[in-house]
């Protein structure tokens, strides 16, 4: 049996309408939900100004209303090694390394969670140290960014189940 033109198009339209239409329920699983933890208190050590980027970053996050009071301490230890030099012995290429060491105390369950978190980056080493020394701040910030979205992305997902 051969259906005319017009009703194929037809059923094409309404297949495609179908699968467009209908929802799966998708959702993301490393939505940050704002409502998730309260942090009362949230001390660091280590580098002043990752630590002031990682503090402010996740207390952004962090939420009177709710049900999960924690108290939060960081160790951050930042590394920076020769990654490669040139034939004269010339430095061209840094690796900086940060870590950051989580311990949560949850004051709800009376219970710690210690959970550490690293992040490196290279840099390429400038003919002028200015441009080196800001390239190299860029690059803390950049890695100290990453830092706290995986520690609010571990709150998301060990307080979320």
């Amino acid at each position: 049996m051969i259906l005319p033109k017009n009703k194929i198009n037809l059923i094409i339209v309404f297949i495609f309408s179908i699968i467009f239409l209908s929802a799966c329920g998708f959702k993301k699983i490393n939505q940050l939900d704002k409502k998730l933890i309260h942090i009362q208190n949230i001390e660091t050590t280590g580098d002043n100004r990752i630590a002031y980027n990682l503090k402010n970053s996740i207390l952004l996050n962090s939420s009177v209303n709710s049900i999960n009071k924690v108290e939060v301490k960081i160790k951050i230890t930042k590394k920076k090694t020769i990654k490669e030099k040139d034939k004269t012995g010339k430095i061209t290429k840094h690796n900086i390394t940060i870590n950051a060491y989580l311990d949560v105390k949850d004051l709800n369950q009376n219970k710690t969670i210690k959970k550490s978190f690293s992040k490196n980056r290279e840099i390429n080493v400038s003919s002028s140290h200015s441009v080196t020394i800001q390239s190299e701040k860029k690059i803390i910030q950049n890695i100290s960014d990453l830092l706290a979205e995986d520690i609010l992305n571990f709150f998301n997902l060990y307080y979320r189940n």
